[in-house]
């Protein structure tokens, strides 16, 4: 597709775009090519859209009046400008709109706005805390001015619902669509789907919107949004085909991780670079393969499918151009051609090159697998985690070693266990345990590296993740249970039990000499069946309870005979040799303030 045909794609979707933004308006008439008739700005989109006349001569006018005119075609022949006009750009007298230029009076009539982009209509289900709901809409916020500024894209009549839990989001779902929901309700993800009527829906759910971190709930939103954007650039063209997975989700996750790394500002923003010359290397597969059976483990090396495609065009919105020229083709290759220039096949050829000129600078990570007996153990799953990046993961062989290639840096190794891969078994290189609470992370340098571990078989067989340090030579259970002032069992809610709100926390503390030394805690919400259970070393221990609220601590002590002592040194000491210490009861005060009782 040439760059006139592109550019009629573009006005065709941005004339759609601009009936939501200026319905409301009066429209000016333009006499001999001038522009009169400024008309207040509702807010919203960039719009332009027109036929006839010279388009540089509309585009010199926007910018005249403080607009950031992004791309001009002017050799399209029905005229077009593309781009955002961010607000801070623009002083406030000259938000208005720009109405009318055309050799003549035009045919349609040209509008071009100079003010925020629209916002999703963000509706909350469940419980979701006022402090949750201020930093969802603080991102989201970010999110549309990030596409809107960077890629010259927003979405203007849509709805965000953000759930606290997969049934709430699945009931929603329903009504909605008229349709069943397509995650499982225990999984925490997005969905974006559209509707005749309500338009453009995305639902995000559980832990992303209970209690995530700040990089985690950044990731998910700009990922969503860009299949908002998606979903509205190919409804826009009255388009209902639907490319390769790998492309759907390749191009979000993408332009996710650009986000997260240049633009939320988050503590543990993931390094795209380190992501694009790191997720081509996670698989033995061919790309083309990986794309025939493709699955949520492989988004990140999607990514960097489409990081090498952009880069190659030297077009950094290319991306956004492919679901334009998507809207109008016939199909996802001839779509592929004509923004990428070069055919389906011929990337993934070239595509596999770069991959083994990435493989060419490697070093590794070599190692074993045994029992606790020292005998090999075959299929075992290990996650390679590199600093700010994806993991990779690898098998075990029939001898138990496993082998990956990494470039040099910085890696952590994890045994993957559970009947469906669910949780991780942190492995201490340095005493050669799996399971370890904590251990450092593998330096890998131009020689590689050699690594052995040990695991006790039964923990990689597990319905739920095992208390870290069980099963390690050496280390025993102190257990215990948690009841109320009056005897019963605590149980979820009686003080608590969601972030966000009241939990109490069992902690861990052990003499080192001169004071006592925190080791970890367990929160109501990691504890079993009202059970809390440590493994440790030989040594003394103690047990600190707090309760909180929103993190903050409103009440502790130490377990003292049964009860709660506000005076450390009258706690009771638990002496760990070689037997386990079990059937603790630990009785909460009655000075503690329940859930349903205001803090003073």
């Amino acid at each position: 597709m040439g760059r006139g045909k592109r550019a009629l794609a573009a006005v065709a979707i941005l004339a759609v775009l601009a009936a939501a933004s200026i319905a409301a308006a009066p429209r000016a008439a333009a006499e001999g090519g001038e522009l009169r008739g400024d008309l207040p700005v509702a807010g919203g989109f960039a719009l332009v859209s027109w036929s006839g006349g010279p388009a540089e001569a509309l585009a010199e006018a926007a910018r005249s009046r403080g607009c950031n005119v992004d791309a001009v075609y002017a050799n399209a022949p029905g005229g077009g400008i593309v781009g955002y006009f961010p607000a801070a750009q623009v002083a406030a007298a000259n938000r208005e709109f720009l109405a009318a230029y055309s050799g003549g009076l035009p045919a349609s009539p040209v509008y071009v706005a100079c003010g925020e982009p629209a916002l999703p209509r963000i509706v909350f289900l469940g419980d979701v805390s006022e402090e949750r709901r201020a930093a969802i809409r603080d991102e989201v916020a970010s999110v549309v001015r990030f596409y809107a500024e960077r890629f010259g894209v927003v979405v203007p009549e849509s709805t965000l619902y953000a759930a606290s839990d997969g049934d709430t989001t699945a009931t929603a779902y329903r009504e909605l669509t008229g349709q069943e929901y397509p995650l499982s309700t225990w999984q925490n993800g997005g969905v974006v789907t559209d509707t005749p009527d309500a338009g453009i829906l995305a639902f995000v759910s559980g832990r992303f919107v209970r209690e995530s971190r700040p990089d985690e709930l950044a990731r998910v939103l700009a990922h969503e949004y860009y299949h908002m954007i998606q979903r509205d650039i190919l409804r826009a063209g009255g388009s209902s085909y639907r490319p390769p997975e790998w492309l759907t989700e390749g191009t979000a996750r993408y332009v996710g991780v650009l986000y997260n790394t240049t633009h939320c500002g988050c503590q543990w923003g993931i390094d795209f670079q380190t992501t694009w010359d790191i997720a081509p290397l996670h698989w033995e597969a061919s790309f083309r393969d990986i794309t025939e059976n493709f699955g949520i483990q492989h988004y990140d090396i999607a990514a960097s499918a489409i990081h090498w495609l952009v880069d190659k065009t030297g077009n950094p919105r290319s991306h956004i151009e492919y679901w334009r020229a998507l809207a109008s083709e016939s199909d996802w290759r001839s779509a592929f051609v004509s923004v990428f220039e070069l055919q389906a096949d011929e990337f993934f050829d070239a595509f596999e090159m770069y991959r083994a000129g990435l493989h060419r600078k490697l070093s590794y990570i070599r190692g074993k697998v045994f029992d606790l007996e020292e005998t090999p153990l075959a299929g075992v799953h290990v996650a390679v985690n590199a600093d700010h990046a994806g993991d990779f993961y690898v098998t075990t062989d029939e001898s138990g070693v496993f082998e990956v290639a990494v470039p040099e840096g910085r890696y952590g190794l994890w045994l993957i266990g559970g009947q469906s891969s669910i949780y991780r078994l942190l492995a201490n290189v340095v005493s050669g345990y799996a399971n370890a609470c904590e251990g450092p992370r593998v330096s890998v340098g131009r020689t590689g590296v050699n690594v052995e571990i040990k695991v006790w078989p039964e923990l990689l067989k597990r319905l739920v993740e095992p208390p870290c340090n069980e099963g390690r030579p050496g280390f025993r259970m102190i257990n215990g249970t948690v009841h109320t002032p009056s005897g019963t069992r605590l149980t979820p809610g009686e003080y608590g039990y969601q972030y966000g709100m009241d939990l109490v926390a069992v902690c861990l503390e052990r003499d080192v000499g001169l004071r006592w030394e925190h080791v970890r805690c367990m929160f109501d919400g990691d504890i079993r069946d009202q059970a809390f259970i440590f493994y440790v070393g030989e040594g003394s221990y103690r047990l600190m309870l707090k309760h909180l609220r929103d993190y903050g601590v409103l009440g502790e002590g130490w377990y003292a005979d049964g009860g709660i002592t506000t005076e450390p040194d009258h706690a009771t000491a638990f002496e760990v040799t070689d037997a386990d210490i079990t059937g603790i009861e630990v009785r909460l005060p009655d000075r503690w303030i329940p859930r349903s009782a205001p803090v003073e």
